[in-house]
């Protein structure tokens, strides 16, 4: 099922709900962005594999996450991979989590201690289970 037929499943069902009268299209339909800002060390890295079932986000006891990350999710029946963008403009692909996991780690390790980049790194998750 892809996903326009999900969001047009889930939006007559919605309509059945409200009522006839209700007149949502799927142009109108606008997917959910959460932002987590918080200071250092509390928890910010964990709960973002908690919402995304992503065990990709380094954690460590010292100043951990360097950079901001967008994390995207999209719905693919046949893939399950990840996609980093970010570093010099680059992309690359990855097909597990540890691999990112790894990535992140080495791009987070190889700044200053104590700097921080503006530079935002773009991570797509690619998978069947994605809705």
């Amino acid at each position: 099922m892809s996903l326009q037929t999900f969001i047009e499943n889930q939006l007559s069902v919605l309509k059945e709900i409200l009522g006839t009268t209700v007149d949502i299209t799927t142009e109108e339909y606008k997917f959910p962005e959460i932002i987590i800002i918080g200071d250092e060390k509390n928890g910010k890295s964990s709960l973002l594999e908690n919402i995304t079932k992503c065990r990709i986000f380094p954690q460590d006891r010292n100043f951990c996450t360097k950079r901001p990350i967008r994390f995207i999710l999209k719905r693919d029946p046949i893939c399950d991979s990840f996609s980093v963008k970010g570093t010099a403009g680059m992309e690359i692909f990855f097909t597990n989590e540890q691999d990112v996991y790894d990535y992140l780690s080495d791009v987070f390790r190889e700044m200053n201690n104590n700097s921080v980049s503006n530079e935002e790194i773009v991570i797509t998750h690619s998978g069947p289970n994605n809705y």
